[in-house]
């Protein structure tokens, strides 16, 4: 008969110490977890004002916009869509997902940077290359703390390559620390 009572939405608590979530409940906080197919540990931002939605699939509900520049921490992606975090401490943005390709950073090119932002074939490469002239960077992938961009040259042409944390930042109109 115990067993029924607590089905039924009794209050719920062990020997008196934390609660003890319902079935339901334990369901719909695993179904707000983000489900992603490659976890990331990144900081970008919108190129432009962007919807976030309720879940990665063509048609989800909108639950908010982010405007241009919002700085978001993306922890993982799944096809083309990121699962983001506003940095915000306020929460009055929330989170959600999005498609990866409308987020950017920087590469850092100031002077006071002792060299360029170099790229790699992949995020385990050791060998280094230094960035061309870019006229546009586009955020293609991200796993772990590292970033895939494709970009088209200044003057014609086009590559792709790895970022590391070190070759980029998540600050918008502004230049890299």
């Amino acid at each position: 008969m115990w067993w029924i009572w607590m089905a039924c939405g009794a209050p719920e608590t062990s020997n008196n110490t934390e609660p003890v979530k319902a079935a339901g409940d334990v369901a719909k906080v695993a179904a707000a977890q983000p489900q992603v197919d490659v976890k990331c540990d990144v900081e970008l931002h919108p190129f432009t004002q962007v919807d976030v939605y309720e879940k990665p699939v063509k048609g989800a509900t909108v639950v908010g916009q982010y405007p241009e520049g919002t700085l978001l921490r993306v922890e993982g992606i799944k096809g083309p869509w990121a699962a983001v975090t506003p940095t915000d401490p306020s929460g009055a943005l929330p989170s959600g997902w999005m498609g990866i390709q409308l987020l950017t950073t920087n590469l850092r090119t100031t002077d006071d940077y002792p060299k360029r932002s170099e790229f790699r074939g992949s995020p385990t490469a050791t060998e280094r290359k230094p960035m061309p002239e870019v006229a546009s960077l586009t955020v293609e992938a991200c796993q772990g703390e590292f970033l895939r961009v494709s970009w088209e040259k200044e003057g014609g042409g086009n590559g792709e390559g790895w970022l590391s944390p070190t070759d980029h930042c998540p600050l918008s109109n502004t230049t890299c620390p």
